[in-house]
Protein backbone atom coordinates (compact mmCIF):
# COMPACT_ATOMS: atom_id res chain seq x y z
CA UNK A 1 0.00 0.00 0.00
CA UNK A 2 1.18 3.52 -0.76
CA UNK A 3 3.53 2.59 -3.59
CA UNK A 4 2.48 2.70 -7.20
CA UNK A 5 3.00 -0.39 -9.31
CA UNK A 6 5.90 -0.15 -11.74
CA UNK A 7 4.70 0.35 -15.28
CA UNK A 8 6.25 -1.59 -18.13
CA UNK A 9 6.95 1.79 -19.72
CA UNK A 10 9.20 2.99 -16.89
CA UNK A 11 12.81 2.84 -17.96
CA UNK A 12 15.22 1.65 -15.27
CA UNK A 13 18.97 1.52 -14.72
CA UNK A 14 18.73 -2.16 -15.66
CA UNK A 15 17.37 -1.11 -19.06
CA UNK A 16 20.29 1.30 -19.45
CA UNK A 17 22.69 -1.57 -18.74
CA UNK A 18 20.89 -3.90 -21.15
CA UNK A 19 21.04 -1.24 -23.88
CA UNK A 20 24.72 -0.56 -23.20
CA UNK A 21 24.11 2.93 -21.83
CA UNK A 22 25.75 2.17 -18.49
CA UNK A 23 28.27 -0.22 -17.00
CA UNK A 24 30.21 -0.95 -20.18
CA UNK A 25 33.39 0.32 -21.80
CA UNK A 26 31.58 2.27 -24.50
CA UNK A 27 28.59 3.40 -22.40
CA UNK A 28 29.63 7.07 -22.31
CA UNK A 29 29.91 7.11 -26.11
CA UNK A 30 26.50 5.44 -26.49
CA UNK A 31 24.86 7.83 -23.99
CA UNK A 32 26.41 10.77 -25.85
CA UNK A 33 24.78 9.51 -29.05
CA UNK A 34 21.40 9.27 -27.28
CA UNK A 35 21.84 12.77 -25.86
CA UNK A 36 22.66 14.05 -29.35
CA UNK A 37 19.64 12.27 -30.86
CA UNK A 38 17.39 13.87 -28.23
CA UNK A 39 19.08 17.29 -28.65
CA UNK A 40 20.07 17.35 -24.98
CA UNK A 41 23.20 18.83 -23.35
CA UNK A 42 26.23 16.59 -23.82
CA UNK A 43 27.19 16.84 -20.14
CA UNK A 44 24.03 15.23 -18.71
CA UNK A 45 24.71 12.34 -16.35
CA UNK A 46 23.22 8.90 -16.86
CA UNK A 47 20.84 9.51 -13.95
CA UNK A 48 19.73 12.87 -15.37
CA UNK A 49 19.13 11.25 -18.76
CA UNK A 50 17.13 8.47 -17.15
CA UNK A 51 15.00 10.99 -15.25
CA UNK A 52 14.42 13.06 -18.40
CA UNK A 53 13.43 10.05 -20.47
CA UNK A 54 10.94 8.85 -17.87
CA UNK A 55 9.46 12.35 -17.62
CA UNK A 56 8.96 13.09 -21.31
CA UNK A 57 9.98 10.12 -23.44
CA UNK A 58 8.66 6.67 -24.14
CA UNK A 59 10.29 3.27 -24.04
CA UNK A 60 9.59 2.85 -27.75
CA UNK A 61 11.33 6.14 -28.61
CA UNK A 62 14.46 5.25 -26.67
CA UNK A 63 14.56 1.66 -27.93
CA UNK A 64 14.43 3.01 -31.49
CA UNK A 65 17.31 5.41 -30.81
CA UNK A 66 19.37 2.64 -29.17
CA UNK A 67 18.74 0.34 -32.14
CA UNK A 68 19.90 3.06 -34.55
CA UNK A 69 23.04 3.60 -32.48
CA UNK A 70 23.72 -0.14 -32.38
CA UNK A 71 23.25 -0.42 -36.13
CA UNK A 72 25.87 2.28 -36.62
CA UNK A 73 28.51 0.44 -34.55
Amino acid sequence: EGSAPISNDVITKADFYEWGLSGRNDSAKRRAAVLHALDLPAHMTANALLEFINAVGTRADIEQIVQQISAGD
